[in-house]
């Protein structure tokens, strides 16, 4: 078997696969894989960039520093931009922001700190 080694509990794949007619039965599918990664190591390939939307009701200096605190301590390739929103009445205005200089490496601690925060939302590439 080509990808035994990958195949411990606890392991984050990330799989490549087909669904083919089968060779000699072409009524029934088989399922190939055709590759197998660690997802750390692919990670930083397949997230290009991470939008965080921002309330104009909660951005307040403590977020900004805690924001600006994350994305330093982890420094990667990944494009930061901000959605900041204001929906305090009916024209639901909001303006997009991108953080040219700083790129980061979406990580764990980042994705617990916004996940911890309902009133934030983000979304990956």
């Amino acid at each position: 078997m080509t990808y035994q080694g990958y195949l411990n509990e606890g392991t984050f794949l990330y799989i490549k696969a087909r669904c083919q007619p089968k060779q000699w039965n072409p009524n029934e599918l088989d399922f190939k894989v055709t590759s197998i990664e660690l997802l750390p190591d692919v990670k930083e390939e397949l997230v290009q960039k991470i939008t965080i939307m921002i309330p104009l009701s909660v951005l307040n200096k403590e977020l900004v520093t805690d924001l600006a605190l994350l994305t330093k301590s982890h420094p990667g390739s990944t494009e930061l931009y901000f959605k900041v929103t204001d929906d305090s009445d009916n024209n639901h205005m909001s303006v997009d922001l991108i953080s040219r200089p700083i790129k980061l490496s979406i990580g764990r601690e980042l994705i617990t700190y916004l996940k911890e925060r309902p009133e934030l939302a983000f979304h990956i590439n």
